[in-house]
This record gives structure tokens, sequence and C-alpha cells, in this order.
């Protein structure tokens, strides 16, 4: 039944005068109008007052549910205090906490390898695996597990014939564990991702290791925590090595050392651990960060030389030549070249070319001043020793050979290398379009007004090379002496 309410006036009859009348739902109905209306009424004056449009508007019933819900959703964004910010760093930092952990769980197992056991860890996986399901049920005898006087006399009694102590036998277990255990992370340091056997056990986990110290360096770098992003991607070149690297830790260090302007780390990181005579880098970040960083040297601060600057930027050129003339006229590459941004951690020399020069490293080379101009300096004085056309003729064969190659592979795969290459030689056909404008407006035939310049360079550090072996040789006395 329905509440009643009480009515001091306006009642419908009686001796008393104080009659009761029931809440129906024609009351219930009319309220909800009566709000309805008032809800319009205060809308009316709001668009009025320039905070929208609305006129001409039958008042709308609205839903009493859905009036709830709106009040909720406002009530529970203003009592929230975690913002968007908030919510994404808490992920970060627990993606970081839970990649640290397994980084130190693997170190630890492969600091202490022992083949035995993880080929009897692999059998028993896979046991488990072929093994058929159980059914679900009371387990049978097999499964007791004897405890006081039900064991056997052998297990419980030390002058029993069949009697084996438990101390010792984890001892010789130990002894002879302690003899087959090995330290990958110092037989295998500088190759750690490398395969020398097809039985080789802890192949997977090596390389599962520096996917984790990659994952990890990247991830502290979005939180700004550089050291540990520094130490990590350290970690990973020295496991990696130079000669034979699967990660790019090496490109990632110089880009995190250009990006909180250490270019004094960039220059001890080439030359202590780059510059090995076996290594062949042909990575953009790497050859170009290095002479950008003894330009710098060289031109603020005097540290080093025209000569080093310009054999740092010879060897950039020579391992991406492409590079080298997009960066030279990268105003003009700009106007002309479409849909760079498209392109992510890219394989092949023209695609790292582009993606270079859309980065940030991109603006470190404008911001430093007359360094653009000195690299189209130097690559117009020795443009004849890196011919952009034939390069771009390698890559277009190149990928006419992987197009043929996957014929006979499966139909998906098909659509996307078809993609994968329509893209590359539609870049590669911007590039060759974009040199011949170059060509016909006479950019290329330029001749840079450096040549007088170096040469006297040279003739005044000539000179003073030879006034300071003359003063050495006065002050020490005889050359003999000076060993």
């Amino acid at each position: 039944m329905g509440k009643a309410k009480k009515r001091s006036k306006g009642s419908s009859g009686g001796d008393s005068g104080g009659a009761t009348t029931t809440w129906d739902s024609a009351h219930h109905s009319l309220r909800q109008e009566q709000q309805a209306n008032k809800r319009y009424k205060k809308q009316q004056q709001r668009q009025e007052e320039g905070e929208g449009e609305g006129e001409g508007k039958q008042p709308v019933k609205e839903d009493k549910h859905q009036v709830k819900e709106e009040r909720r959703f406002k009530l529970t964004a203003k009592l929230t205090h975690d913002s968007r910010e908030k919510r994404e760093g808490a992920k970060l930092r627990l993606n970081i906490t839970k990649t640290q952990r397994e980084i130190e769980t693997l170190r630890e197992r492969l600091r202490k390898w022992d083949n035995a056991e993880e080929q009897e860890r692999l059998d028993e996986e896979e046991r488990k695996r072929k093994e058929p399901p159980k059914k679900k049920g009371r387990l049978g005898p097999e499964s007791w597990k004897l405890k006081g006087a039900a064991r056997p006399a052998w297990m419980v009694n030390e002058f029993d014939v069949r009697y084996e102590c438990p101390h010792l036998k984890a001892h010789e277990k130990a002894r002879e564990k302690a003899k087959r255990v090995q330290n990958l992370l110092i037989l295998y340091k500088g190759k750690f991702g490398q395969q020398f056997a097809d039985n080789d056990l802890s192949y997977p986990y090596r390389r599962q290791l520096l996917a984790l110290l990659m994952q990890y360096g990247l991830l502290n770098k979005e939180a700004k925590k550089y050291k540990t992003a520094r130490t990590a991607l350290l970690e990973c070149l020295d496991l990696d090595g130079i000669q034979h690297p699967i990660t790019n830790a090496r490109c990632h260090l110089m880009r995190l050392y250009l990006q909180v302007n250490r270019p004094q780390s960039v220059h001890e990181l080439w030359n202590t651990r780059l510059s090995a005579a076996g290594n062949q880098e042909t990575s953009v970040w790497v050859l170009y960060s290095v002479a950008l960083v003894e330009y710098i040297r060289w031109n603020d601060f005097g540290e080093s030389t025209r000569q080093q600057a310009e054999q740092a930027l010879l060897r950039a050129f020579a391992g991406n030549p492409l590079c080298a003339y997009y960066l030279a006229f990268a105003d003009f590459f700009h106007q002309y070249m479409e849909y760079t941004d498209d392109i992510e951690d890219a394989d092949d020399p023209l695609g790292q070319a582009i993606e270079y020069c859309h980065d940030e490293q991109m603006g470190m080379w404008m911001g430093t001043e007359g360094a653009l101009q000195w690299v189209q300096d130097t690559l117009l004085r020795a443009k004849a020793d890196f011919d952009w056309n034939r390069r771009l003729e390698m890559i277009e064969a190149e990928q006419k050979a992987n197009g043929e190659d996957d014929q006979n592979g499966e139909e998906e795969d098909e659509e996307e290398s078809q993609e994968d290459q329509a893209d590359l030689l539609m870049f590669v056909g911007m590039f060759r379009t974009t040199m011949e404008m170059l060509e016909a407006n006479g950019s290329l035939a330029r001749v840079p007004p450096a040549i007088v310049e170096d040469a006297k360079d040279n003739n005044q550090q000539s000179e003073g090379q030879e006034k300071k072996d003359q003063e050495s040789e006065e002050g020490e006395g005889s050359p003999d002496d000076s060993d």
C-alpha cells in the first residue's frame, strides 16, 4: 500500500477538517513533470545567456535512472584523486618492477647454469605436455605418502642394508653439480646472442635476457630514470658485443646521451667500446651522432681538430650515404618526401635515413650552428665517392629478390610482403625524384668555399705543430731522453 499523507488544509470533506489522502501514481507523475519543466526552464535561461543554443524545444521528460548515472559519474570524477597521468605512471612502475624481477631470476639462473638439470627440466615439461589429463576422482594408493610406523624399515632404521643417508646423498649431488655448473655471463660475454650448436640449451635464455635488458632500459628511459636505463643498456651492450649484435642497445645509448646533453659520454662510448678494429658499424644513430659530437668538440670547445671531425663525418657517409644527402639538403627533402611518419624501426639504409632525419636527432643538427652547412660542404667535396643512385639500385634489386623468394609462401604473407615492398619502393621513387630535382637546380654542382679555408687551416696547424716540436726539443733535450 502507498504511504498515506496527511493534509491540514484543502481536505475533501468531513466534520473534523483533517481527512487524509493517499499518494498515488498520479501525484508521482505530476511531480516528475514539474521537475522536468523546472530543469527545462533553467536550461532555457542558460541558453539565453549564451551558454548554448536550443530555443523552440519542447520540455522532455528525462529518465530518472539516467539522471542518477550522470550524477554518480560526476561525483566519481570529482572524488577521484588519480589523474590519467598518475595511472599511466603507476602502470609504468609496475612493468619496471616486473621486468626487474624477471631479469634477476634469469641472471641468477644463467650464472649457475647446469646442462643436466636443464635437460631434466625440459624432459619433465615434455612428459607433462604429452601426459593425458587425469580423471577427476579419488586418488589411488600410488599417491599415498607413508608416515610414522607405516614406513618400511630401510627408511627408518640405520642398520638396514638398503638405508641411504639423505645428507650424504645431497652432498654427493652438490659436489657433482659444482663440477658441471658454468657461469654463462662470463663464458659468452660479447657473443651472448650467438648460437654455437644445434643442441645449445642456453641459447633461448640468453636471447631472453638480452630482450629483458633492452625492455628494462627503455622502460626506465620512458620513466626518466636515465641512470638506471644507462646501466641496463650498457650491460646489454657488453653481453651482446659489437661483432654480431642482435640488439640495438648502442643506438639507444647514443640517443640517450644526446637527449640528456652528454656529448662527452658519446665520445667515450665510441672510443672505448665501439671503435674496435673488427666493428663495421652501419647504424645512422651511431655514426652520425659521433660526427655531430666531433663537430661540437672541434667548433665549440676546441677539443678536437677539423681533420678528426671530417674523418668521423666521412665514416658516417660511408656507412649510409643516403642519410648524408638527406641531412645536407634537409629543407629540400622535407618539402617533397611524404608519409615519413609511417617508418618505424627500419632495417634498410633508406628507411633508417628517413627515420633519423625526422626524429629528435634532426633537431640537434639544426640547433647546432653551422652543422648542416658543414655537412653539405663536406659532402659536395667528396660526392664522387658516395653514389646515391647505385645504393638505390641495390635496394630495389634486394626488394625484387625478396619478392621472388616469397612467392612460395602463404597468401596472407604474400600480401603483407607486397605491401611492405610497395612502401619501400615508393620511398625509393620519392628519394630519386628529389635528387634529380637537386641536380636540375644546380645544388649538387655548387663548389663549397671551405676548400680554401681548409688549406689555410692545415698550414696554420702545421706551422703551430712545428713550433710546438721545436719548443719541446729545446725543453726536453735529446730525443732519446723523451722515451
